[in-house]
């Protein structure tokens, strides 16, 4: 006869939440996540508890925190068995939203968690080529907003439509304001200062701003810079890196027609 887990192998699941080793019903070397099928994050019945190595988990969080079942590693737990609400670790702003939907009703030191969440969250979006419309599943109104407004360019048609839908007016206020921006900058052809604020806003919300010497040579002395330690980033990943030329070309371009 098939145990659960080996019903449930090569089966993709997304972290929901997730407890840590020292609450109860968690062995050591191991973390307690609520996880739900790749595809139906928002069906709460879809969503089983479930022991994943804590070495693993570290790496999840660096990803899209899915993970393929593999009976020898991971291991189902009844959903009766408590993991503890005291060791909760909070995963997503809409996650955190949706614990104190009362406004008002959140803790202040769980607001400076929640805006911090949301710049994390804007962090991670930036350094992707595109938004899809699932990856604004897991943020709250206030990130979904964020989004709307520094990477409405970057979002897929269908992300697009979903920020300009969104049930939150702020949210839908944002994208219309960076949809008719967008809409303007395409109709004029005078718009490379629109376009490098934007991108600076982009690498800024990434942690990073880009600096240029405007006596050197077009397309050299333009450099990008990590905020956080004021050093020169000579590696970055992709995407940073392709903001960071188009801002390059852009700024040559403009020293151009103004010599």
């Amino acid at each position: 006869m098939e145990s659960e887990n080996d019903v449930q192998a090569g089966r993709t699941w997304i972290v929901i939440a997730a407890f840590g080793a020292w609450s109860a019903n968690v062995p050591s070397g191991m973390i307690g996540v609520i996880a739900s099928l790749d595809g139906v994050r928002d069906d709460v019945q879809s969503r089983s508890k479930w022991l994943v190595p804590a070495v693993e988990y570290r790496q999840l969080l660096k990803s899209d925190r899915q993970f393929v079942i593999d009976p020898a590693k991971h291991h189902r737990v009844a959903d009766s068995v408590e993991f503890g609400i005291g060791a909760h670790v909070v995963l997503s702003s809409r996650e955190l939203s949706e614990r104190y939907p009362a406004k008002g009703s959140m803790p202040a030191e769980l607001v400076e968690q929640l805006y911090a969440l949301r710049e994390e969250e804007i962090r991670r979006l930036a350094s992707l080529q595109e938004v899809t419309a699932t990856r604004l599943l897991d943020l709250d109104w206030g990130a979904r907003a964020k989004v709307a407004d520094l990477l409405f360019t970057r979002c897929s048609a269908q992300a697009r439509y979903a920020l300009l839908n969104d049930a939150h007016h702020f949210v839908r206020s944002s994208a219309v304001l960076a949809e008719r921006a967008l809409a303007n900058r395409t109709d004029s052809p005078d718009s490379m200062e629109d376009r490098r604020e934007e991108i600076a806003e982009v690498l800024k919300s990434a942690g990073f701003r880009m600096e240029y010497d405007p006596g050197a040579i077009p397309g050299e002395g333009h450099v990008l810079i990590q905020i956080e330690s004021g050093e020169v980033v000579d590696e970055p990943d992709e995407a940073i890196a392709r903001l960071a030329r188009e801002w390059s070309g852009l700024t040559d371009e403009v020293e151009k027609d103004e010599t």
